[in-house]
């Protein structure tokens, strides 16, 4: 990923509007996208004078997690507060939302199981 990339995703952003990122997670590495294309977005983001940074890290981030995932999310954290040192750090635990792999794969083992006889669908 060229941080370049990200730079120019944040410089369309409007100034004064609230807007997100989302990088679609193609071929990168977790160092990739959690550092550096961290630290492009908030560089971006001074360079367009965006008021406040909010970056979304991981619940239990650690620089000493034996997780690749945990350890880039750390770092992440650590390369936009050397970029913009008041940055809100949100530190979620698991988040998911329609269409998503984590609860099509528990939903997917739960229909397998035995329990699932035990229950009735229910739609709303």
């Amino acid at each position: 990923m060229r941080p370049s990339t990200l730079s120019c995703y944040a410089q369309r952003a409007w100034k004064g509007r609230v807007f997100e990122i989302t990088i679609v997670y193609r071929n990168y590495t977790f160092d990739q996208v959690h550092v550096d294309g961290a630290r492009a977005i908030a560089e971006a983001c001074v360079e367009n004078d965006v008021a406040r940074f909010v970056h979304v890290s991981a619940l239990n981030a650690d620089e000493n997690s034996t997780s690749g995932f945990l350890r880039s999310k750390a770092l992440g954290e650590k390369a936009v507060r050397e970029v913009i040192p008041e940055t809100t750090i949100v530190r979620p635990g698991t988040m998911y939302g329609q269409e998503d792999r984590f609860l099509n794969r528990i939903g997917s083992k739960f229909c397998d199981s035995y329990m699932m006889h035990y229950f009735v669908q229910i739609h709303s």
